[in-house]
């Protein structure tokens, strides 16, 4: 949706909050998504990756190198 929602935003909507099953499913899918995407171990890795590169992290307690 951008801006004021349409016919079709609304009916989309009451879809969700009219059928229990659909919305289940829907949340099922997205807690999916979310679980691939924005898990503790993939930030945890992304962080890691970052921190190894050469000159970015400087020592515990030194200056950058």
């Amino acid at each position: 949706m951008d801006g004021f929602p349409s016919g079709d935003v609304v009916a989309q909507v009451r879809h969700v909050l009219d059928d229990k099953d659909y919305a289940r499913d829907l949340t099922e899918y997205n807690y999916g998504v979310a679980r691939r995407f924005f898990s503790y171990n993939r930030v945890q890795n992304e962080w890691q990756a970052i921190f190894n590169k050469p000159g970015l992290a400087p020592p515990c307690g030194g200056e950058p190198r």
